[in-house]
């Protein structure tokens, strides 16, 4: 039986490059917070045709990010059973790597590409509605500071309770789409 591990550390360029696709992205939150799931049950959670997502799927599998733990029928035909193979991915010595770290920066582009398309593609106030709220709900923000290794930890936190927030509405029908990307980093100075 299929038994996660807290923590897989991110060793493969192969295995970051499968994470660069919003989709495996996506599918990798879905499986680690909802549990096992078939790529029809997959579908409607992240609103694709599940037909969508077998390319992701097995390039996940191939890169052991996500395993098989079942075969069941789905009316005639065996249907497979995906679970992420941890809770967490990290790269902690991706620096160390000059293809990790490559890979790592196409990454971080790709996310603030995806964010600046869904922010262009959100929806606009419209004249005679509530200006000010529509206005609070679209917000980009760039921050930077001197902080000490205990405002990391505390950022650090702060950001997986808002990665929890986003994760427990996985497949929610209520409230509206929003999404949140952010990416901490430290920054060189000259």
């Amino acid at each position: 039986m299929h038994k996660r591990v807290s923590t897989l550390e991110i060793t493969e360029e192969e295995q970051l490059q499968t994470l660069c696709s919003p989709i495996a992205l996506d599918i990798v939150r879905v499986l680690r917070h909802v549990g096992p799931c078939s790529v029809s049950e997959l579908g409607p959670r992240l609103g694709k045709k599940p037909n969508s997502l077998q390319y992701h799927v097995r390039k996940l599998q191939a890169v052991g990010l996500i395993t098989t733990t079942e075969t069941r029928r789905s009316g005639k035909r065996p249907e497979r059973i995906y679970d992420v193979t941890a809770d967490r991915f990290v790269g902690k010595d991706i620096h160390k790597n000059e293809g990790l770290s490559q890979v790592a920066d196409e990454a971080a582009a790709s996310l603030c590409r995806l964010a600046a398309r869904d922010f262009a593609r959100s929806p606009k106030p419209v004249s005679g509605t509530d200006e000010d709220r529509e206005s609070q709900r679209r917000l980009a923000v760039r921050l930077t500071a001197r902080l000490t290794d205990k405002d990391v930890e505390e950022a650090k936190n702060l950001l997986g309770k808002l990665e929890s927030l986003f994760s427990n509405r996985v497949g929610s029908k209520d409230g509206e789409m929003f999404a949140l990307t952010f990416i901490q980093t430290p920054l060189k100075e000259d």
